[in-house]
Parts: structure tokens; sequence; C-alpha cells
């Protein structure tokens, strides 16, 4: 009854919802979903590294990241970027599980001999067809947000792809434009608010470079440009993410870019770039709160970051020539008689031309075309250098002595910190100032022993330096013990293989099951793999982890979960499924489950939940229907077996009596016997009394076959401490709740704001209590009329118990 009077509220609060006027105004069609289908949100911070993450939290700048770990169970895992550590490499893997589909942010084309810089059009088009004829696109269906790839989506916002939003008002007439505004008032205050602050904090930067004597008309367009990046497209994404919800398209990844952009302007732990982390933060708490409160699909919402930055000196600023000048000189130096041509120019700079996605009209107006012809002479030595990742191309560098002599000068003369070339099958040569290596024997010697993702980074170093578009020289400006530098006018860089520009994050609920190749950090490739099978795209399914199963002990949960009809009207066995994954227990008892009935869409909610988290399960059915029926069950996945399920004593006088039951299932921890009985008993008061006293008797707990074992009695008793069925089982057994030590007994039911302690587990004296949860979090409050309640319990030797007994 109580569900349906927040449905219905709910209900009516929808018809009040801005994303819901917005789509009918803009003639945006929802899909015709039950509510039900999973659904993932990806948001991705660009270039924010864990450490500079885990700082944040210490500066207390992202509060609702916080949060999500420490109140919703969201696990903080460590990520490894790949190489090159950047964008287009990164997306390219978590899009198609591809990895190292580009060499660096811009190169040399060698099939077609085009220069390639990822932040424009034909390039990303380009690489993204490669892509597409390996593996089918991640978004499809959904929808794409500022990032390099489209990844197969069907909506395609602010990326180099499709620019802007322009698509989105076509069908709209004026009076919807200004709709769209009112009703996303909140955000266009917030850019009205932090547009003159961040006005004012460029206009300091952009003194500061006045006085560091850079160019006066470059300073001067930085600022509306970091102005759009971080405040407007931020914001214009939050609204679109948030429609594309209210939709129910099935993905949205979006890419938040404002502390990337800060971070290669003034370095990624500057005051000035931890400022964005702040309105990033409010963002996705607004995406969040849209998405767990969706009535279109049962969304996940996934947060994690592409790669990390290095604080780094320019190149030219240190030593006081460009790159392709000491190049030059390195040829010149060891008598190679070949001209040396700049191939990368970039006047606007990488972070300007993302300014220009805003817009379509923009991208015509400013952005200068390249990967459009060819380099008129292959015989000379072009340069491309993009950050800390540069190549040397020349068709007639293939002598390795001429390497030799290079490569020394470029290290020695040059300050060049590292330079590679490929040696064979699966191995690079090294030069750096300490002297020559080879990849992977030195690696330690390369990159540090403390490196965190060591082998991984030699290994990916090694193939970026043989990929078909890479240079026959790769020149890096990160080298273990020295000074960073970025071959671009940055403080801040990303492509190499750095401690910190390579070390990203994954923040995931508890349940999301991600697997590696290395359990200690994941990869773009595991999300890949986990978010195909959290939207049905792929067989193959990941297993959970169990936290107890050995040592005498057991992690068990009860949960009355309501025939999976949750507080918001959806009917959701997955749903449940995913609250019991957070908490890994050894043995489920859950109660109120349907199989086969119309009411919950004919589907079997016990096979589902078990298949989910890969337990056996045993189930009795209370009450048959023509149609289905509805019980309770027991889950595990440790060897188990059914040793009783039969009726409880029923008050049939009573005009529309539930009739009640209990299961019973032995299972076998670690070598010790364990007993589970699960009921769920009746409404009336002498109804309960009954029931209990048939659980005590001879039948059940009074049975000489169980008695022998450890047996633990659990379930739905709506009975309150108070009552007289609680105080029978009291008599012979403990609750678990009363019996750790500093623990107040927590209320089960109603899960948004609990009145009631009927849900229960009671043990004998052979087993201690340790620890005791009843978790509120957003699923819980919302996936069920119950919270559920979860024991870790120790189970006595019979030593300890004998001396116990004495």
């Amino acid at each position: 009854m109580l569900h349906k009077i927040e449905f219905s509220i709910k209900k009516i609060l929808l018809l009040f919802s801005r994303s819901e006027w917005l789509l009918r105004l803009l003639c945006r069609t929802k899909l015709d979903t039950q509510g039900t289908e999973p659904g993932l949100i990806i948001i991705q911070i660009d270039g924010l590294s864990l450490a500079e993450l885990r700082n944040a939290f210490n500066k207390h700048q992202m509060p609702y990241l916080a949060k999500l770990i420490h109140s919703e169970h969201y696990i903080l895992h460590s990520l490894y970027s790949g190489l090159p550590s950047s964008t287009p490499a990164f997306q390219g893997e978590l899009f198609y599980g591809v990895k190292g589909i580009v060499p660096a942010f811009s190169f040399i084309d060698r099939d077609d001999g085009k220069l390639v810089r990822m932040y424009e059009p034909n390039a990303a088009i380009k690489i993204e067809k490669e892509l597409s004829k390996q593996a089918e696109g991640l978004l499809k269906e959904g929808s794409s947000y500022s990032n390099i790839y489209t990844g197969e989506a069907s909506e395609v916002n602010f990326c180099p792809a499709s620019m802007g939003w322009d698509s989105l008002f076509n069908n709209a007439n004026p009076f919807a434009i200004v709709a769209f505004v009112i009703l996303n008032l909140y955000s266009f205050i917030r850019v009205l608010v932090l547009l003159p602050l961040e006005f004012l904090i460029a206009f300091i930067d952009f003194c500061r470079g006045i006085i560091a004597r850079k160019d006066f008309l470059n300073e001067l367009l930085q600022i509306p440009k970091r102005v759009g990046i971080c405040i407007l497209l931020r914001e214009l994404i939050v609204i679109g993410t948030k429609l594309d919800i209210a939709r129910g398209l099935p993905i949205v990844h979006l890419n938040l870019l404002g502390y990337d952009e800060q971070s290669h302007r003034r370095g990624p732990n500057s005051a000035f770039a931890h400022w964005t982390l702040k309105g990033i933060d409010d963002a996705i708490s607004r995406i969040s709160n849209a998405a767990f409160t969706s009535q279109s699909r049962d969304y996940e919402v996934w947060i994690h970051s592409d790669h990390g930055q290095e604080t780094v000196t320019p190149y030219a600023k240190k030593f006081g020539n460009e790159i392709e000048s000491v190049v030059a000189k390195a040829f010149e130096n060891v008598r190679v008689d070949i001209p040396v041509v700049q191939a990368s120019s970039h006047v606007t700079g990488v972070q300007a031309q993302r300014f220009l996605w805003l817009s379509d009209y923009l991208r015509r107006k400013f952005l200068t075309q390249s990967g459009t012809s060819a380099i008129e002479h292959k015989k000379d030595v072009h340069v491309t250098a993009i950050g800390p990742i540069g190549f040397i191309y020349s068709q007639d560098l293939c002598d390795l002595a001429q390497r030799d002599k290079i490569a020394k000068w470029l290290v020695s003369y040059g300050d060049i910190p590292l330079v590679l070339v490929a040696d064979g099958k699966d191995k690079a040569k090294v030069w750096s100032k300490y002297g020559v290596f080879q990849l992977p024997k030195d690696k330690q010697s390369v990159f540090g022993a403390v490196h965190p993702f060591l082998e991984e980074v030699s290994m990916d170093m090694i193939a970026l330096c043989q990929h078909k578009s890479s240079g026959q020289m790769v020149l890096c400006g990160w080298c273990n013990e020295e000074v960073n530098v970025s071959f671009a006018t940055e403080n801040g860089a990303h492509a190499g293989p750095g401690k910190f520009e390579t070390h990203g994050f994954a923040l995931l609920p508890k349940d999301a099951q991600v697997e590696s190749a290395d359990h200690t950090f994941l990869r773009a490739k595991d999300l890949y793999k986990v978010a195909k099978q959290k939207l049905g795209r792929s067989s193959v399914k990941t297993s959970t982890e169990y936290v107890f199963s050995l040592n005498n002990k057991i992690r068990l949960l009860t949960y009355n979960v309501h025939n999976c009809l949750g507080m918001d009207g959806k009917v959701s066995p997955r749903r449940i499924a995913r609250v019991i994954a957070q908490y890994k227990p050894d043995i489920i008892a859950l109660q109120e489950l349907d199989i086969g009935r119309q009411r919950s869409f004919n589907v079997n909610q016990v096979r589902i939940i078990s298949e989910y988290l890969n337990m056996y399960f045993h189930f009795h059915p209370s009450m048959h229907f023509e149609q289905g029926s509805y019980g309770n069950a027991i889950l595990t996945h440790l060897p188990g077996k059914l040793i009783k399920a039969e009726a409880l004593p029923t008050w049939h006088s009573i005009r529309k009596c539930e009739p009640r039951a209990a299961i019973c299932v032995s299972v076998n921890a670690g070598g010790r016997i364990v007993n589970i009985i699960n009921t769920h008993l009746g409404l009336q008061s002498a109804e309960r009394v009954a029931q209990a006293k048939a659980l005590m008797g001879h039948e059940w707990l009074g049975n000489s076959a169980l008695k022998k074992d450890t047996t633990i009695l659990c379930g739905d008793f709506n009975a309150s401490p108070r009552s007289v069925a609680y105080n029978l089982f009291t008599k012979y057994l403990h609750d678990a709740q009363t019996q750790l030590i500093g623990h107040h007994p927590k209320k089960t039911f109603l899960p948004r704001f609990p009145i009631a302690r009927i849900d229960h587990v009671f043990v004998p004296n052979d087993v201690i209590v340790k620890e005791v949860r009843v978790p509120r979090t957003q699923l819980t409050r919302v996936a069920s009329d119950h919270l559920p309640l979860i024991v870790d319990l120790y189970l006595k030797s019979d030593k300890e118990s004998f001396a116990v007994t004495l």
C-alpha cells in the first residue's frame, strides 16, 4: 500500500518534470521501454589522474564522488590508460575494445602520407572506420557527447564527427527555444554566475601571458575558448544527458573536458585546474540523480578518467629551441643530408580546437582543414610533435648506424629525455643520457622500478614504436628521474609513459563485477567487455567473487523483495540482484518471490536473480495460482541440499489470509554443515504465534536431525522485538542484531523512512555475530519495500562450543 502512495507521488512529480516537457517541446521521441531494462551512463572526467582525484577528495572538492564511495558502495579502481595515454587511443579501446589504434594525437598516416590530427573531423572519422571493422561500437543505439569517436552512437553531439547541437533544434519553433532556456534556468544561471568569475581568472592568466611576452592575439582568444569549454559546454552536456535519460536511451557516454583544459594551461595540480572539479562534481551529481530516479530504464552510473597528466616544462621554453630545429641540428651534426620539415603545425592548439565542437558553424568558419593533402616530399624528414610524444619520419632513415648517431646527439645535446626505435619483433632500443637500453629487458632502468604499470607500459611502448603509422624514430618528453617536457606550449601534458599520465581511475558500483587480466588495475578493454555484458550484448558473463566461504565464516543476507516491485512502481529482479551483489553474501534468504505470474511479467524471478549472482537456488511456493506461484527461496554458492520445505499453520477463518511456509537448506561452509531456515510469517498476532510454535517444535528446530548441526533461522517475521512471536524465538535463539557489541539494532521496513524491525536473523550459541548491516543507499531505498539485513557470522569449533557450555 505504501509503495503505491509513493509511486503515485512520483507519477505526479513526473508531470512537472523539466526533461519530460522539453522532450515534447523539442519533438523528441521516447523509446518504448518497460522501465526495468538495463542502461548505462558513463561519465569521463578528461585528464584526471587517480592521484589528483585523491588530492581533490582531501580538499573536499568533489563531495558527490566521495559520497558514492562512502555511502553508495562504489569502488575506486586503478585504471591504466595504455599508450599513448591520450583520449583517441583510450576511447578506441573503450568504445571498440581495440588497443593502441593510434600512435599519438598527431602523426603521419603511412598508408596515404597524410598528416593526421585527431581533433579534426576527417581524422576522427577515418580512424573510427578502422575501429568499426574490428568490433561493434559500445554506444550503439545510445548517445555520445564531446568524445573523439561516436562509438556508433545514434545521437552524436559536440564531437569532431558531429559538432554542436544544431540537430536538436531542427524541429523546434522559437517558443520551444525560449522554453528550453526557461526549463533549464538553473544551468543557465550557473553559466551567468560563473562566466564573470571564469573571465576574471582567464584575464589574470591573459595578463601573465602578456608579461611573459606571449602572442597578444592568441592569449586574448584563449579567454572565450576556455570559458566555453569549462562552463558552457559542460552545462549543455548535462542538459542533453538528462534528456537522453528521460528518453530511455540504453547507453550514454559523455566527456567533461574542463579539468583537462585547465591542466594543459596551468598544470594538473594547479588551483585553477582543481577549481573546475567542483563544477564537474556538481554536474555528475545532477546527471546521477536523473539516472537513479529514471522511469525509463534501470540505469547504472560509471565514472572514469581516460588518463592523467604530468606537470611539464615546454621544451622550447626550457632549451630555447623548437623541436623541429633541434632535429634539424641533429641531422646536420651527424652529416645526414636530408631536409627537416615541420609537419605538425598547430597554431590554434589542441585545446582551442575543442571550442569549435560547440557548433558546426564555428567549425566551418574557423577550423583549419588538415589531413587532406599528402606530405609533398616523402624523402624529406618530417617531425610531428604534440605533447610529450613526437615522431621523426624519413624513408631514407633506415641505416641503424645513422639512427644511433642521431639518437645519441638528440639525448646528449638536444636534451630529449628518451629516443626510441623499433628493434625487431617485440623489442625496442632506447637512448637516454644514462645510456642505451633495450625494452623490455631494461624496463626498470628506463621507466623506474616503482612505475605502477611497469610491465604494461614497457610492452605498450614497444607496440607504439612498431605501430604502422609511427615514425622511424620516437621522441619522448618523459624519462624516469628527469624533468618532464612537452613539445607543445603547455604546463600539463599527457600521451607518454609517465607515472601520472598513465594512471587514471574508474569509479564503479560494487556490483559491476569488472574482471581484469591483472586484478590490481583495469584497462579500458575491461570496461568495454563488462558494459556490453550489462547491456545484454555479450554472452560472456562475469562471475561474482565472495568474501567468505572458509575458516568457519559466512555472510548471510535476508531480504523481503516484495515480488521485486520497487517503491518506484518498477518490477525488476535484476535490480534486486544488483542490491545483493554489492554485499557478496554466501547465503541469501529471499521472501515474496514470483514465478510465472502475470503481475511480474510471467518471469521466474528467482532464476533471474540466481543467474545474475551465479548461485544455486532452492525455491518453495507458499501459494499456487493458475499461472505461476509465489514463495520463498534460499540461494548460495556453497554446496548445499534441500532438507525440508513445508507449509506453516494458517488461520483460514481469516478472510484473505495468505498461506505461510518455511524452507530449510543445508550448506557446507568450509567443512562445517549449517542449516538455514527461511520463512515469512503472517500478519495476525495469533497466527504468528502458532507459526512460531510450529517452527520451534519437533518438525523444525526441535528435530533431532537439525539439532545435531548448527541451525540458523531467518526471514520476514512481521514481528517486532516486543511481540509474543519474537519472544518465543529468543527463548532458545539469539537475535543477531542484539548480539553485536556496540551495534544499535536497525529497522528494516520501510526503506525510505524505516518504521519497524520485523526482519530478523536468529542464531544459536555456537555462532558469533561479527558484523550487522542494514544498508540504506539510493538503490536499496527504491528496490523493495524492505531493506536487506546482512550479518557476518563466525561458526565456533566444537572445542569453542564445549568451552562456552562449561
